[in-house]
């Protein structure tokens, strides 16, 4: 998945009604994978960002509609 693409559904997701159910840990972690992508948007996110990200998105893609 592109970095603008992981923006955009971070965006979504945080607009979205599922701001209300976040746990801490997922808000803080998409906090902060959008802040290093903004910071450097050539970087390439590891496995373990990938992976936590795919599962934040899967958890909570029923409340953003594209």
């Amino acid at each position: 998945m592109e970095n603008s693409d992981i923006l955009s559904i971070i965006s979504n997701l945080q607009d979205s009604d599922a701001r209300n159910y976040f746990e801490a840990n997922e808000r803080l972690f998409l906090l902060n994978i959008s802040e290093k992508i903004k910071n450097d948007f050539s970087i390439k996110l590891g496995d373990y960002e990938n992976d936590r990200f795919n599962k934040i998105y899967d958890k909570y893609k029923k409340f953003i509609q594209f």
